[in-house]
Parts: structure tokens; sequence; C-alpha cells
């Protein structure tokens, strides 16, 4: 970056603690090649959208975020930026060499997704409105009641059942994590509702892709009548009939991590089996270590905790963290960024 333009991120973006986050970018520039973006799918959309408004050029790849860290790894250096919707795959997958830091900017919760075809949709929608009601008042003791029966009916049914592939993106093994924290819950027993989706897989009822962002066009078609583990802010995007989870099985507020640590999913990354425990969701990005352009990356993650891009996410129905969280090992965090650290819109960590 020219020492000018670098001068201009650094005084703007310092004029934005405790207001606007003012926002300069190269990304304009006609000879400038596009920024690559490899992300969770689920969230395509909301970085096309922050490329459009940000003026940055970018090209946006979606797939499973645990397949979508292997394909960095396969050909680095194609990548400018890597955004998974678990921290836990740049820590534990990218880490070291890949990448050596992140920046988580939004959370986002679990929920059931069903739809209208389904054939138990009027009790389950009569159910997921008390849910609803209850939740709202934090009587989350009741809210877990009607789950509980929410639970009971899918697996029950004659429907399909859809979730993703754990091995290849964290919807998957986030569906895992819901059942055997309801399983604990419910029956003080963990693998209650995992048995039982095992013994429903047997029937032929369950359906199972490579990305979550694949079940939303079967759910809406009806192929699939329950998807067992849908992102709030998908459902939202999508317009589909969703059950609002309890925090206790959300994994959407921090309050209950303890209580989400509890679950845990072996997956299986090129060979490696990897541990996974339950933990609050966080749409978290970085830049590789093998980026060809460090600090328009940087930019345009600038332009995502901005105020600008916290309304984009806001209006996706993604909540934005203010601040957002830095991990990781600062010294290698590239600017503007690094001039916004412990600030009103970024925190360091750890």
């Amino acid at each position: 970056m020219h020492r000018a333009a670098l001068f201009i991120v650094v005084i703007l973006a310092a004029s934005s603690i405790g207001g606007a986050v003012g926002y300069y970018s190269r990304g304009n520039e006609a000879t400038k090649a596009p920024l690559s973006i490899i992300t969770a799918s689920l969230y395509t959309q909301l970085l096309e959208s922050a490329s459009k408004d940000s003026g940055i050029k970018a090209v946006v790849q979606g797939m499973g975020a645990v397949q979508a860290a292997r394909q960095l790894m396969l050909v680095n250096g194609s990548y400018d930026l890597f955004v998974s919707v678990d921290p836990f795959i740049i820590s534990s997958i990218l880490e070291p060499r890949y990448a050596s830091w992140y920046i988580a900017i939004a959370s986002d919760s679990m929920t059931i997704g069903y739809s209208s075809f389904a054939p138990d949709a009027k009790q389950i929608e009569q159910l997921a409105r008390n849910i609803s009601l209850y939740d709202a008042i934090k009587d989350y003791s009741q809210a877990l009641v009607y789950t509980e029966k929410v639970l009971n009916i899918i697996f029950s049914s004659e429907g399909k059942i859809g979730i993703s592939n754990p091995n290849t993106d964290p919807e998957g093994y986030r569906a895992l994590m819901l059942l055997q924290l309801a399983g604990l819950l419910f029956y003080n027993n963990q693998s209650y509702y995992t048995s039982l989706l095992q013994r429903y897989n047997e029937t032929g009822n369950v359906v199972e892709l490579n990305a979550g962002s694949q079940l939303l066009s079967y759910l809406q078609s009806g192929e699939i009548d329950y998807d067992i583990a849908l992102y709030l802010s998908s459902a939202r995007q999508a317009g589909v009939d969703y059950i609002t989870l309890p925090p206790q099985l959300s994994l959407g507020d921090a309050n209950f991590s303890s209580l989400y640590s509890m679950a845990s999913v072996t997956i299986h990354s090129g060979g490696t089996a990897i541990t996974i425990k339950g933990a609050p969701i966080f749409l978290s990005v970085t830049v590789p270590s093998g980026a060809k352009d460090q600090d328009l990356a940087a930019e345009f993650i600038l332009f995502l905790i901005s105020q600008q891009g916290r309304a984009l996410m806001t209006n996706l129905g993604i909540l934005p963290l203010t601040p957002a969280l830095l991990y990781g090992n600062v010294t290698n965090v590239p600017p503007p960024l690094l001039y916004v650290e412990n600030t009103s819109i970024l925190q360091v960590e750890g």
C-alpha cells in the first residue's frame, strides 16, 4: 500500500472511535485484481453484498467450512480471505501454517427448520409458537418442554430429516452437538437422540449433503421435512419456517459455554481425526498467510466491522459483534486492522 493511502486509512479508522467508521478502499482501481474469498457457503450473500457496498472487487467461492479449509491448503496462495462459521476450523486446521490469527465479527445460533409439507407441520408450528413465546420471556424451562416435544415428534414421524456432512460442514457436527445437548438435558443421556438419528438413518429417511446451504432448497421444495440444525441467519434470509431453540441448545449464547462444551464430535479432515467441542457460534475471518494482497483483504475486513458492514449483517439476520474480537498472533495482522486494535471496533482477546 502507498504511504499516502495507508495514512488515509489510519486517519479515517481512528476518527471512527465512538462513532461511524470511516473507510477508504483501493478496491475500485481498474488495474486491481479482485480479492479471492473462500467462505462457508451460507455467508456468500453477505460477502458479495459487502464487495458491492465497499467497492472492493471480490470473487466469492462458497462451500462447507471444513471443505473450504482443505481447499485453501491444497492451493495455498490462491485465496486472500477465509471466512468460517466456526473459529475452531481456523485455529485447529489452518493454524499455524496457513493462518495465524482470526477476527470474530458476528454471532449466530441454531434453529430447526421445517417444511410446510411435513406430515406434522401444523402440530410443529403450534409448538414452535409456544417455544418462541416462552423463550421471549426467558422461561427456558417451559421452552425446553416444548422443544422436547418437537424432537420426539420429528423422530417418531415418517418425514425426511436433512443434515449436512460433519466432515465437510460445521452445520453437520453442530446438529450432532445439538442432539447431544438435548439428550443430556431431557434424559441425562448424551446419545439418546444421536442413537435415534442413527436408527432413523437406517430407514432411509435421512438426507445428508456436503453443505447446509444445499438443504435450504430441499426444505423449501419439501424434499426434506426437517433440517435438524439450521442457522438462524440462513432461516431468516431464505424465509423458511423454523423453530427457535432455547439458548441451552442453540449454541448461540456465551452464557452457556460450559454446557455447550459437554458436547463433542470427532470429524476427519485430510485423514486426521479432530475432536471438536461445543462452543458459541462465531462467524470468523482471517487473511491466509499466502494471500497475494493482504492489505486489501484487511481493508475488506475493516469494512465488515465498520458501521456500514454491521448494518449490512443486521439486515441479513446476522448479529454483528461490537467490537469485533481479534484472536491469535496479533503481530501478523496487516494494516489497516493493525491501527484499530483495542478500539471501539476491534478488541484484542487472549
